[in-house]
């Protein structure tokens, strides 16, 4: 049998092993809920990574404070999962405290302080804390153009994250233009099958389908849904984000068979996920 279809088999609990198989090694522990946490969030059950993550946090912090590098980098990552999960207080809270510390630990300037930088400010749009958000988005991408290139994937994917911001804001010139500069550099220099690129794609679908448009993000959204199932998966939550975006414009009677397929995928994805009180399940 080959090895990818004798993993194939795995279900993700099967990864899960009792905490005393390192009664031990508490770090290692850590560490191997940490990773099974990353492979329940690409399989888009977040509700089943948070306390994986909540436990490895508690263990670094214990054993190693809360200024260890390991320490901050989890608490970033809990951070980033809490905002997917609608959990913004506790959200903002970690995320905030984790770039203090990475200032403090790595520099202003280092790469872990503006990507979690980057995840703050998603983190505060998302909680309508707008104006501190964008300017926060504006700090991050200026350091990264001047510290990584205005090409580097870091910088293009902080655009992404601002696109979306001001998506949700209704500030949808600044949006397009953020998405479309992150998708024309995406494009030349990563290919069509890049992350960001496929994020770019959707985006750039979502916002002209929220200004009423149908057939031009239709077929944006039909195509970057293709992208991402093949490149990120069905569970990613840009495959979601392109997805759901595609059912909305999909309206035309002859359209329903594809649309309720669509919405039911999104509908269950979020209830396995998500929960049923997350906003998206509403």
């Amino acid at each position: 049998m080959p090895v990818h279809d004798a993993y194939a088999r795995i279900t993700p609990y099967e990864l899960l092993l009792p905490d005393e198989e390192f009664a031990d090694k508490p770090l290692l522990r850590a560490r191997v809920k940490e990773t099974v946490a990353s492979t329940f969030v690409g399989l888009g059950l977040y509700r089943e990574a948070l306390p994986q993550l909540e436990a490895a946090l508690e263990t670094r912090r214990a054993l190693l404070g809360d200024g260890h590098p390991d320490t901050l980098l989890v608490r970033a990552q809990l951070g980033h999962l809490l905002e997917s999960l609608d959990e913004l207080d506790r959200a903002v809270e970690l995320l905030r405290s984790s770039v203090e510390g990475m200032t403090r630990e790595f520099g202003a300037d280092s790469r872990h302080t503006l990507c979690s930088q980057c995840l703050l400010a998603a983190a505060l749009a998302a909680s309508s804390r707008l104006d501190e958000s964008l300017a926060l988005f504006r700090r991050t991408v200026e350091a990264q153009r001047r510290l990584l290139g205005p090409e580097h994937p870091d910088t293009l994917f902080t655009l992404c994250k601002w696109s979306y911001s001001l998506i949700r804001a209704g500030r949808h010139r600044e949006a397009t233009a953020l998405a479309r500069q992150a998708q024309e550099i995406g494009l030349h220099r990563l290919g069509p099958f890049h992350h960001v690129t496929i994020y770019a794609d959707t985006l750039l679908g979502w916002d002209r389908m929220v200004q009423g448009e149908r057939e031009a993000p239709k077929a944006l959204l039909r195509d970057a849904l293709e992208r991402s199932v093949e490149v990120l998966g069905e569970s990613h939550r840009i495959t979601f984000v392109a997805r759901s975006g595609l059912a909305l414009c999909l309206e035309g009677e002859d359209e329903r068979p594809e649309r309720e397929v669509l919405f039911r995928g999104v509908l269950s994805s979020c209830r396995a996920g998500l929960g049923e009180m997350h906003s998206y399940t509403h």
